[in-house]
């Protein structure tokens, strides 16, 4: 598509960009930034303050390489040690809603990086948040160490969220009908723990987050139809003015990392172990709640989306010849019936840096299951300026 590829060329900007000013215990940092809270690898939980870019690279790169900086005015106090409290910290940021307001754009239609999803009979409006000071993204956490091995935060702010809401919109006639997409605002409330704990040798890793009306989808309020006359073979209804339900979250992940010998594979460096659990639980579960993807090629058939919900993922990695190559296995699994299998392999020869991964998906069309046939094989280099 020669128009998409034209406006792609014309999407420049500025990656970071960003002043540091520090005083004693007091930080600032005022420009194009990005801001990650909390303990997860390969899926977020707290960490939804900046935009994921899906315009290219698909679901399963890395986070770092794909959130979008905002401009941001971000701070931070140190009060020291206060009580049992040690680098007990004051954090807190801000995005002018009259000035960056950008949100994870939709990924191409047709390309890999977009699930595959029928055709519609309907135009797509894509309404994104507008320039008013009311649509700042802002938060605040306190942070700090107890017992001199309890990392831990207590947070709370407003951003937007990856996934749009979906609905139906009509105009004076039900011939005058569209898709419309939109990314409603949502507020975070959640705290995070990181510990050793020294009888398992094993880092513990939690979040937990209640995340306060976040949208749903539910077909008969996003997307109602309305009976027609008399039956016609193959046309349902005919749409009507849809509404965006929401619904209060719940969502929690348990880490657990650990370090351990495995000599007849390498005799110098460890391997590392991780596991995380991700959950979450809806309240005021409703049963016609769906996943907001048809499932290809019925347009009219969703999956369910369930009142609790979780996903594990695994990985193992070491280093070979000083610590210049690294090869790692990732593993995803979501009960539902969806897997995910990503070996890599990263090599450092100075002043390159080589990256292989390859990103193999299986299973139902549900959570990342929607990407089952977009494996996908990643290569990087990278070269270092002196």
């Amino acid at each position: 598509d020669k128009e998409n590829i034209d406006n792609f060329k014309q999407a420049y900007d500025l990656w970071e960009c960003y002043i540091d000013l520090s005083r004693q215990d007091l930080f600032l940092r005022i420009g194009r930034q990005n801001l990650s809270w909390g303990e997860t690898d390969l899926f977020r939980l707290l960490d939804n303050i900046n935009p994921l870019d899906n315009t290219f690279g698909g679901p399963f790169e890395d986070l770092d390489d794909r959130r979008i900086p905002l401009w941001m005015l971000r701070g931070s106090y140190n009060f020291g040690k206060v009580g049992p409290v040690g680098s007990l910290t004051l954090e807190g940021f801000w995005v002018p809603g009259n000035w960056d307001v950008r949100v994870a754009p939709l990924p191409p239609s047709g390309t890999p990086f977009s699930p595959p999803a029928p055709e519609s009979p309907l135009p797509l409006r894509v309404l994104t948040p507008s320039k008013v000071m009311s649509n700042s993204r802002w938060g605040v956490r306190l942070m700090g160490v107890l017992a001199n091995n309890y990392n831990f935060s207590v947070g709370h702010y407003q951003s937007f969220l990856d996934i749009p809401a979906l609905r139906l919109g009509v105009g004076e006639s039900p011939l005058d009908a569209w898709s419309e997409i939109s990314y409603p605002d949502v507020q975070v409330t959640g705290s995070s723990l990181s510990f050793w704990e020294s009888h398992t040798d094993v880092i513990v890793r939690a979040e937990v987050a209640w995340f306060w009306d976040e949208a749903v989808f539910i077909p008969e309020i996003n997307t109602p139809l309305v009976p027609l006359p008399f039956p016609i073979p193959g046309i349902p209804g005919l749409p009507a003015n849809g509404a965006i339900p929401k619904k209060n979250h719940l969502k929690w992940m348990i880490g657990l990392d650990k370090q351990m010998w495995i000599r007849w594979l390498n005799n110098t460096n460890t391997f590392l172990f991780s596991f995380q659990w991700f959950a979450s639980w809806v309240q005021d579960y409703d049963e016609r709640m769906r996943q907001p993807l048809s499932l290809y090629p019925d347009a009219t058939k969703f999956a369910t989306a369930n009142e609790l919900e979780s996903t594990i993922t695994g990985a193992v990695t070491t280093m070979y010849r000083n610590g210049t190559l690294t090869p790692t296995l990732a593993l995803g699994y979501d009960p539902r019936g969806a897997w995910l299998i990503q070996p890599s392999l990263a090599l450092i020869h100075e002043p390159f840096r080589f990256a292989l991964q390859y990103s193999a998906i299986a299973g139902n069309m549900v959570g990342f299951g929607a990407y089952r046939d977009r494996d996908q094989l990643t290569f990087i280099l990278t070269y270092l300026l002196d």
